[in-house]
Order: structure tokens, then C-alpha cells, then sequence
């Protein structure tokens, strides 16, 4: 079984020839087995500490420990294909390409804006610079390579955005990671906090004197996130019932009778 040979003491690399065992052989020596297990002689030279193989087909093995690196004496192997699947569950998915960012994260914050955050591309030599975009729109933010987040301004609230953040590197290449999508908003609050009706208003961005009166309306597709107490036209307070997008029909009315209407989306987290 030819294997290219990798020693993880930082011995220079070379390649080696080992014979395997059978399962049979395997068996008599350790009383026991493993599928995903292998047993091997070296058929070289002594070896000096613990080594990972990697096979012709691909497979990646790690030297079992016990008695590592004593020639002539049977080594035990696992063969790490068996367990990606598992591995993965532990292991962040990439974002899109080894010299994209990765582990993208995109948030709604207060003000119609949206917060976007990062970690550094897998591959090197990392970014001179990143660039979030919105589509639709073409808000942006930028900043150097040592930056791992920047906020997004002036976004519409309510919206649907798809944002995506790129690596620029000094050769003038760039490379994006996989869009996210989200929902800006004008405020944040949290699941049992009361927010009053002035304070709606001004996320509305509408102007309330001490005399008007503000009336509140919650969307009914967001019925199940937030709720009203009081009337509509005489509301006590709007609280967030579970996370998710609230959106609340907010109306102004001055002493003359005119109003003002817009609508407040607010993120319940």
C-alpha cells in the first residue's frame, strides 16, 4: 500500500511503503476490529514521531498512538473519510470560495441599517480590503483588510435585501461569499419589552407634539410576533410576543384633524 508520508514534527516529507494487514491478521493481533480501521507494518526505517498518511485515493489516515514511530511494530490507522460527515458537524461550512470571507453574518439593526459581520478567507495571503453590497439598492460599506465587520446605512426599513461581502486582494482580485438575505428594520427590541406608542411614531419617522394623538395598528401577518394592548385609537403599548418582524401601522393625528401615517418594523429578538 503505497502512501505518501507526512511528519507532523516537522520532518521533511518523503514517501514510504508499508504492508497491510488483513482483517484476519488484524484480529489475532489487537483481538478486535474496526471497519474503519487499518493495521500496518513499516517496511522501512525507524520513524521518528507520530505521522497522518495520505493514501493514492485520496483517504487521509492518523497514526494511532501507541508505540508511534517504533519499527517493526503494528501501527493502527483511522481512516478520517469515514468520519467527514461527523467531522462536519463541527466544522463551520464555507461561505462561498476558500479566498471568500467566511462565516458571513447579517443583521438588522435600529435606524435602517444592517450590520454585517466576518471572519478572514480560509486561503492566503489575506484580503487588502472587504465591500459589502445590497441588492437592490447598491447601499454599501468598505473597509481595510484588517476589518472584520462594517454597518450598512441608509437602507429602506421593511425591505428585503440580499447582501453580499467580497474580498479584495491586492493583485485585484476579488472574490464574494454566498449572498444573505434580510429584512431592515427601524428599531430593536426584545420579547416582552413594551414599547410605547411616541416611541413607534418616531421609528415611523413621523414628528409627534405633546398634543397629537398617535394610533396603533398591528399588521396582521404580525399578529403572532408582537401584540397592542389598548384600542387603536387609544393605545397603551405594542410587546413583542416572539422573535421575528413586526411591523405596526402607525397614524398621527393633530389637533386640526390632519394625519400623518407610516409604518413601523421593528425586529423582536
Amino acid at each position: 500500500m503505497k502512501q505518501h508520508y507526512i511528519e507532523l514534527e516537522h520532518i521533511a516529507t518523503t514517501i514510504i511503503h508499508t504492508e497491510a494487514l488483513n482483517g484476519k491478521e488484524c484480529q489475532l493481533l489487537l483481538n478486535g476490529s474496526n471497519d474503519a480501521m487499518e493495521m500496518a507494518f513499516d517496511s522501512i526505517a525507524e520513524r521518528i514521531g507520530c505521522n497522518v498518511y495520505v493514501d493514492e485515493d485520496g483517504s487521509v489516515t492518523r497514526d494511532h498512538g501507541f508505540e508511534c514511530g517504533r519499527a517493526e511494530y503494528p501501527g493502527i490507522f483511522t481512516r478520517l473519510t469515514t468520519f467527514v460527515s461527523w467531522m462536519g458537524g463541527y466544522v463551520p461550512s464555507l461561505s462561498g470560495p476558500v479566498d471568500a470571507p467566511q462565516q458571513v453574518q447579517v443583521a438588522a439593526i435600529a435606524g435602517e441599517r444592517l450590520r454585517v459581520d466576518w471572519k478572514a478567507p480560509v486561503a492566503a495571503p489575506l484580503p487588502v480590503g472587504y465591500r459589502a453590497v445590497t441588492t437592490p439598492g447598491n447601499h454599501s460599506c468598505a473597509v481595510d483588510g484588517s476589518a472584520r465587520a462594517c454597518v450598512i446605512d441608509d437602507v429602506d426599513a421593511g425591505r428585503l435585501y440580499e447582501v453580499v461581502v467580497t474580498a479584495i486582494y491586492a493583485s485585484g482580485t476579488e472574490a464574494s461569499a454566498n449572498p444573505l438575505a434580510v429584512v431592515s428594520v427601524d428599531g430593536v427590541t426584545s420579547v416582552g419589552t413594551r414599547l410605547r406608542p411616541k416611541r413607534l411614531a418616531q421609528w415611523a419617522g413621523l414628528k409627534v407634539s405633546a398634543k397629537d394623538d398617535v394610533w396603533l395598528e398591528v399588521r396582521p401577518a404580525s399578529t403572532e410576533v408582537c401584540l397592542r394592548r389598548g384600542s387603536k385609537k387609544e393605545p397603551r403599548f405594542v410587546r413583542g410576543r416572539t422573535p421575528g418582524l413586526c411591523a405596526v401601522r402607525v397614524t398621527v393625528v393633530r389637533p386640526s384633524g390632519s394625519k400623518k401615517k407610516s409604518v413601523a418594523y421593528v425586529s423582536v429578538g
